[in-house]
């Protein structure tokens, strides 16, 4: 039997889905009556889902202008970042102590993932951290890593274009999970996320001394505080049916 979602939980889902997955990029127009007549529902329930979204820092609703996709600062990445890798140690430890058969399977399907899908390689990515969270058999440090990885998401299409995977390293994960013990599960997930933090720090970087183009200097007025006006171009996915 399907759950129910009223009107303005399906708007959420689908507007959220499309920022996480760069559908709908930063400083996207999203206007109220045309994602409702996409999604075939009056503008009340969108403006309560566009609310929600605001007050999760996804979406940007200044006074008397149209709502806009928040605007996106790398450097805010490595704070969420280091808040996660706490967790993910965590759940590696618990991991290795309360990991079922069925754990077992599902961690190493996650990996051959990595190999099988290059151009899914985010989605891939978050499939592998989420079968180690699953292992731990803890619902609330489950709940917090998946919200955690719904605040990086964007970031981490932002930085889709660098490699930032390291596949033999989640291997050693999952083997260090699978041997039970929990201090070397820890140390594997650990040594791991010291080394993708150092690669983020240096594509920030790298992308912070890049040139500046014309896209950069409009995202930068976004997020200093300007607004698209009603003139402005919007995203496919904010003028098209939502499917």
């Amino acid at each position: 039997m399907q759950r129910y979602q009223s009107k303005a939980s399906v708007a959420y889902t689908v507007i959220r889905d499309q920022i996480l997955d760069g559908t709908l990029v930063a400083g996207s127009v999203l206007n109220q009556e045309q994602v409702a007549a996409n999604l075939g529902i009056s503008t009340t329930p969108v403006r309560e889902a566009l609310r929600r979204l605001e007050s999760e820092g996804f979406v940007r609703m200044p006074a008397h202008r149209y709502a806009t996709v928040a605007s996106l600062d790398l450097s805010e990445f490595l704070p969420l970042f280091d808040v996660r890798a706490e967790l993910d140690t965590m759940a590696a430890g618990y991991a290795a102590v309360h990991h079922l058969e069925r754990d077992r399977i599902a961690m190493r399907a996650a990996v051959d993932a990595l190999d099988d899908h290059p151009d899914d390689r985010i989605r891939a990515m978050r499939d592998f951290y989420s079968s180690i969270y699953h292992a731990s058999h803890d619902p609330i440090l489950i709940d917090h890593l998946t919200a955690l990885w719904d605040q990086s998401n964007r970031y981490q299409h932002a930085l889709r274009d660098y490699s930032l995977t390291f596949p033999h390293m989640y291997r050693d994960i999952v083997a260090a999970v699978e041997s039970g013990d929990p201090a070397r599960a820890e140390l594997s997930m650990r040594t791991h996320l010291d080394e993708a933090r150092a690669a983020i720090n240096h594509t920030i970087e790298a992308r912070d001394n890049a040139p500046k183009t014309s896209a950069d200097a409009k995202e930068e007025k976004t997020r200093a505080g300007g607004s698209p006006g009603r003139g402005s171009t919007r995203s496919r996915a904010a003028t098209s049916p939502a499917r």
